[in-house]
């Protein structure tokens, strides 16, 4: 097999957790180009000088475009379950391939995260850590189990492993999905968000984003959360993020636990959120464990020898 060219631009491919585990194949010759690449003139030209890519969060449209100035180019991996950040133009047959991970790659580390944003919030440990930078003695009510529910929107992998944590911490756990497929005895389930939310005092996202959950958290929703924290390691898009933003700045929302962003790096609106001080967050974060990025790229390089060894 002729050397490949692979542009790679998630953050890990910088790492030494990367080095240390991954020795260059002679196969292949990577391009490392530390992302998210926002640029649309600059990651199109990186792409057009090589054979493959293993992309992080960067938006690309494939058209008609990029098509003919990257005919090289024969294989975008998504480091990540979905690939919604690719969007493949409906008027062109696509001779580039997409593939993302699988679905149950990341569920348990996303899980913990979520876990640890939930721990961050009912502890307060962001007003704690500030106080402490500034030498002020105060404390603040934890929000105890017995006192506090958790409803979460959606119970696919990701929410059944988080809601188990919770459960296991004696907190009492509802949620509202699709279906009632996930139905457990010890979980109850509302038929409405509306109803869920009233019933809870922190409400956790845990859906994928499609043309159903897309600006799902909107104008309605949002100010139905008068005094609740809200907990997103699922996708930015599903919220409304400048009316989330507005609503936390006035305290409407008590806080939030963030990990997603509608600009990553954070501009603008996102930027605004990440500064509130009633928001903890972390930079699209969720996944990166040690066991779970060694894993998410060895299947994203199995994925580029498979396709060039014609297993696809």
């Amino acid at each position: 097999m002729d050397k490949k060219k692979i542009l790679a631009t998630p953050q890990f491919f910088c790492s030494n957790l990367f080095k240390k585990n991954f020795k260059p194949s002679k196969n292949y010759k990577f391009l490392i180009v530390p992302g998210p690449i926002n640029n649309q003139s600059k990651l199109k030209r990186l792409l057009a000088s090589v054979d493959a890519c293993i992309l992080g969060s960067e938006k690309i449209n494939i058209d008609k475009e990029l098509l003919n100035n990257c005919k090289k180019l024969k294989i975008i991996v998504r480091f990540g379950t979905s690939s919604n950040n690719i969007n493949v133009d409906k008027n062109i047959k696509s001779k580039i391939k997409i593939k993302s991970l699988d679905k149950k790659i990341s569920s348990v580390a996303v899980a913990r995260h979520a876990l640890s944003l939930f721990l961050s919030l009912t502890n307060h440990l962001q007003k704690h850590q500030e106080n402490n930078k500034k030498n002020i003695w105060k404390r603040y009510e934890n929000l105890s189990p017995e006192n506090t529910k958790v409803g979460l929107i959606g119970m696919g992998r990701i929410g059944r492993v988080f809601a188990k944590y919770v459960k296991y911490l004696g907190y009492k756990v509802s949620y509202h999905s699709r279906t009632k497929k996930n139905m457990d005895k010890d979980f109850k389930y509302f038929n409405s968000i509306e109803k869920l939310i009233n019933q809870s005092k922190i409400i956790s996202l845990h859906v994928p984003l499609n043309n159903n959950t897309k600006n799902l958290f909107d104008k309605k929703i949002l100010n139905l959360l008068r005094d609740k924290y809200v907990i997103n390691t699922s996708r930015a898009e599903i919220v409304n993020e400048s009316i989330f933003v507005n609503l936390l700045k006035k305290n409407h929302i008590k806080g939030a636990g963030i990990d997603v962003f509608k600009f990553e790096p954070t501009i603008k609106s996102s930027a605004n959120l990440r500064k509130l001080k009633n928001v903890v967050s972390t930079p699209h974060n969720a996944a990166y464990d040690e066991a779970t990025l060694i894993k998410m790229c060895t299947q994203s390089l199995d994925h580029i020898e498979n396709f060039f060894n014609k297993k696809y």
